[in-house]
């Protein structure tokens, strides 16, 4: 994996907005706490995955820095 798919990170976040969109329009009162419970993972879920795409990012980036120096220091 060299590059992030973003359409397919984009699809992923448009399904849980979706998701979470029905579910608050559908409501939570009388309803079980599972589907309160659902709300929140997807909510946390998305944090994780912005945080993980935010980290492979970075992880690309002193990848690419440090094949830079190294390729400078074999010159």
């Amino acid at each position: 994996m060299s590059q992030i798919d973003e359409g397919q990170i984009t699809l992923a976040f448009d399904i849980v907005d979706d998701v979470v969109k029905i579910l608050n329009e559908v409501g939570l009162e009388g309803k079980p706490r599972t589907i309160e419970g659902l709300l929140d993972s997807l909510k946390y879920m998305r944090v994780l995955a912005r945080y993980t795409m935010f980290d492979l990012e970075a992880t690309y980036r002193e990848r690419d820095c440090l094949r830079k120096i190294i390729d400078e220091g074999n010159k």
